[in-house]
């Protein structure tokens, strides 16, 4: 074997690596690459303004129009009311709500905590506030079913003929809508 030693001609160049920078005393790593460039000032801010301006409300304001995305099912008996702390306090219009909400806390945590980016809630509390209804709005809404679709097919016939003796006309309209999509639906029988 022979020593050689490579010519400092052929070697490749070499490349530049960027070292992460020590992190700011506000937190935020500034690299080469990212001082040479511009950058909105709400991005570098955001990080370091959250946690002030969560005390004085503004998570209250951003978690207040997704309450419906947040908390479907209790959405139009309860609406959230204060953070103070890592506790979200949520009105709710009855006792029986605020049981559900306790069903519901860790997915309604979850959600918040995904939608703002950090984990700024850990608890949810309810209290009861019989005036929740009117303040959301939700007493002047109710949600209707969607009429029947027509009844189409062979079993059409038979299943209006089946519910025959059902006095009332929306009840023996789905009925026979519900017998029609029965009999019409194939089946895979075993033998």
């Amino acid at each position: 074997m022979t020593d050689e030693t490579p010519d400092s001609k052929t070697q490749p160049p070499a490349v530049k690596v960027h070292k992460p920078a020590k992190k700011a005393a506000g937190g935020i790593a500034a690299t080469d690459v990212r001082r040479k460039r511009q950058v909105a000032l709400g991005a570098v801010l955001a990080p370091l303004m959250e946690p002030a301006l969560a005390r004085q409300g503004v998570l209250l304001a951003q978690i207040a129009p997704h309450w419906r995305a947040l908390c479907p099912l209790l959405a139009d008996h309860s609406c959230p009311e204060s953070v103070k702390g890592d506790t979200l306090t949520v009105a709710v219009a009855s006792d029986g709500v605020k049981q559900e909400l306790h069903y519901v806390t860790p997915q309604v945590i979850e959600g918040i905590n995904r939608l703002l980016g950090y984990s700024a809630i850990a608890k949810v509390r309810g209290i009861t506030r019989h005036d929740v209804r009117l303040r959301t709005g939700s007493a002047a809404v109710r949600h209707m079913a969607k009429p029947a679709a027509p009844i189409t097919g062979p079993g059409r016939d038979k299943a209006e003929g089946m519910c025959k003796s059902v006095r009332d006309d929306d009840l023996r309209a789905a009925l026979a809508a519900l017998g029609a999509e029965i009999l019409n639906k194939p089946t895979n029988k075993k033998g």
